[in-house]
Order: C-alpha cells, then structure tokens, then sequence
C-alpha cells in the first residue's frame, strides 16, 4: 500500500503542473456544442480551444462530492488534482498524475459518489449517436418461443455465480486475483458451450494502465455476422482507499451484472437459437478507475468499423429500496434505444420500470455514448442505489439485496439479445 502525504501531494502537483493555463474547457449541464469530449454524471466536457492546442496527457473530467459529510474528501481530491476547467460545482477537468488516479477514484467511492466519477479524456470529440431506432431482428411484440428461453432465467442461478464472484475476496484490477477473474469468467462460458455444443469465440482485451483484461464473449452471427448486438459489465471490484490491498467482495458492484450477463448467455445456449446477428458479451476491466477496459474497447470497435448496433450496460442489479424495478438511467444514454427496452420489460421480465437521472457517477455504456453508438443503462436506482458499495459489506446477505430483481434485468437482458439478434 502506498501511503503519500498531503504536503507531498500538493508538491507532486505544483512541480508537473504550474503550466496549466487559462481554462481549455467548460462544463455544462446541456450545450448542444459539437465540440463535446465527453458527457457523464449529467455534464458535457466542452472544448474552448483546437485539439492540436491541448496536451492531453493525465488530463480527466473529475466528479468532485458535495455532501457536508464529504467535505474532507472533496479537500483531499482538490489538493491532488490541477483544474484546466471553469470549475462547475461539482465537475472539473482537471490534470492528474497516474499514480494519483486510483487515489482520486478511491476518495470518490469514499465520499459515496457511484462508479466512473473520474474519466480519461483523448483528443477526441464525442460523436454523434443515431437519432433513429435500432432496427430489431424480430419485431418487440411477444413471442412464445422468446418467452421459453426467458422463463428458464432462475434468481437461484444468478445468486451462486454472485456468490462465486464475491468468495474471490477482490476482483480490483491492481492484484493477482484481479488478472485471474477474465480467465475464470472464460472457463464459465466454455464449460457451458461444450455442454450445449454452442459454438462461441472467446478474447482478451488489454489496456494502458492496469494488467487486468477484458473478456469478450462472442457467438457468430449467422445471417448477418457483421452486425455486432453487445451486452456489457464489469469484472471488477473496488473498496477503500488505495483499494487492491483490501477484500473488496463487491456483491452488487458488479458481480450481479456479471452474473445476469452470465445467465443470458447459458439461457441461449440451452435454447440452442443460432443468432442472425453476431451476439458479444463483454466484461470489462478496469471500470473503477475510469472505465479503463471498455473505454479501450470502445475505441478499438470505432476505430475498426465494427457495425454495434446497440450496447447494454448491466451495472448493479441486485439491491432494491422498494419493490424490485429496472430504472432506465436517461443521461448519456440513448432515448429511443431505451423505449424499445422499456417495451421489452413490459412483456417479459414482471417488474416495472421507471426513468431517472444519475449524477453520482456513470458506467461502461458512457464509454460507447462517447464513440457514437447506441446505448442503454438499466440500474438498480439512480439515488437510492445500493450504500453499501465500494466497501467490505457489498455481499449477497446485505439488507436489500434481491435476486429476484436481479432475475428480471437477465430476463430483459435475455429478451433484448434474442429481439435484437434474432435467429432460430
């Protein structure tokens, strides 16, 4: 464990970065600019200046807390970072040197903010997602075939592998354990794949800045394999500060996401449906400290011209407050995209749904947003989400936690795969 004082930090941060200039950036709640670099936490990053201008080097959009009980935190964050932006009240961009990332990220969890408050930004603007609907394979109407796969979904099922997932002790990207988890999740899809004859190809993805990779679960389209239907999370975990020397079981975070992914996928293996459309599963490195993994990922598919149609992010199901409800998280995600899945949720996953607003933090699906692809983020709450991650008591026996919800986000998400994808 690294242990840094804050003198030290304050020096670390006047020596790299006393040749911050004038604000590159502004930060808005809605701009319409086109010059947008990311948009997260309800927040556009926009540039004020020419991208061949900017040195982007250990430049990121930082979520800065606000709550009285995080006024220490919020002190320590500020002393180790140096705002480049007008600071906005509770969002700066700001340099901030490596080591020091996963320090901030960990404050932040700290303070209570959820995932992603701290992202890396490139020398890239955001592109532009299509305003039109996703064309669905097969129409969103009910389809008994589609509701025998869904109806085999089991919350027993989702609940072993969350358990499974939390008995690591910590999935954080820094630690040995953390490498192993993509190679544990591989040995889970193939031995289910073999069982069911079900053809599938499996990849790694690496990254700057952590060891941990990215999974990548693919099964072939067989009409229109070039068209990409992706389901996303990630394998991850985090708690405390300076994180990989503590048991960070993350229950919630996100092994519940990993698991409905997990079950969608052993769902349609034992339907045996070969998809029209390629189908990837993807779970995703690195998350807690930037959305590392699918940043990467994003990037890559962008850059290659991979046809994503659509991306689902499945981040923390398994708490609820009230009654079990998926809630469509509306910022930097995509409206229409969001209706097709609300309908989906009305015929088949038995839960209703609702639309919020999260500002605490974002997702892997903003990493998608950013590239110019569709995407959507059902959640568990987008304010009374789940207290008890990034710490130690993330665990399948804290109060509120529901596997039946959790079963509903994999039947949507199953639904969605089958819709989306089509085939027979």
């Amino acid at each position: 464990m690294i242990m840094i004082s804050r003198m030290l930090l304050i020096a670390v941060g006047a020596l790299l970065f006393s040749s911050a200039q004038q604000p590159a950036f502004q930060v808005k709640s809605s701009s319409g600019n086109k010059r947008v670099l990311a948009s997260f936490a309800g927040k556009e990053i926009v540039l004020n200046r020419s991208l061949d201008s900017m040195r982007w080097s250990d430049t990121y959009a930082v979520l800065i807390p606000q709550s009285e009980q995080a006024k220490k935190q919020k002190e320590t964050i500020m002393q180790m970072i140096t705002p480049i932006s007008d600071v906005s009240q509770d969002m700066v961009v700001a340099r901030v040197h490596p080591e020091m990332v996963e320090a901030v990220s960990a404050l932040q969890h700290n303070a209570g903010l959820a995932c992603g408050g701290i992202v890396e930004l490139k020398a890239e603007f955001m592109a532009e997602v299509p305003l039109e609907d996703a064309e669905p394979m097969v129409e969103l109407k009910l389809r008994d075939s589609f509701k025998s796969i869904v109806d085999t979904i089991s919350a027993d099922s989702i609940e072993e592998r969350v358990k499974a997932l939390e008995d690591l002790g910590t999935r954080h990207h820094n630690t040995k354990l953390g490498e192993e988890v993509p190679v544990i999740l591989q040995g889970w899809y193939e031995e289910v794949a073999e069982q069911y004859d079900y053809p599938i190809e499996v990849e790694f993805k690496g990254q700057p800045r952590s060891d941990q990779k990215s999974l990548i679960v693919r099964i072939k389209g067989s009409e229109f394999p070039d068209e990409v239907i992706v389901a996303g999370s990630h394998l991850d975990s985090i708690a405390g500060f300076f994180g990989s020397g503590n048991n960070a079981p993350g229950a919630d975070d996100n092994a519940s996401g990993t698991a409905v992914n997990f079950a969608s996928f052993s769902a349609l293996a034992k339907s045996g449906i070969r998809p029209a459309r390629t189908i990837e599963i993807h779970a995703y490195a690195a998350e807690e400290i930037g959305l590392v993994g699918s940043a990467a990922v994003a990037r890559s598919y962008k850059s290659d011209n991979v046809n994503v149609v659509t991306m689902l992010q499945n981040d923390m199901n398994l708490y609820t407050a009230d009654e079990p409800t998926i809630y469509f998280v509306t910022n930097g995600t995509s409206e229409g995209f969001n209706k097709q899945l609300q309908t989906l949720v009305d015929i088949y996953a038995g839960v209703p749904w609702k639309e919020g607003v999260l500002t605490a933090g974002t997702s892997d699906h903003a990493s998608w947003t950013r590239q110019g692809f569709r995407s959507a983020f059902p959640f568990e709450h987008p304010t009374k989400y789940n207290k008890n991650i990034h710490t130690t008591g993330d665990l399948v026996t804290a109060d509120g936690v529901s596997f039946e919800q959790s079963a509903a986000f994999a039947k949507l998400t199953t639904a969605y795969l089958l819709h989306f994808a089509g085939g027979q």
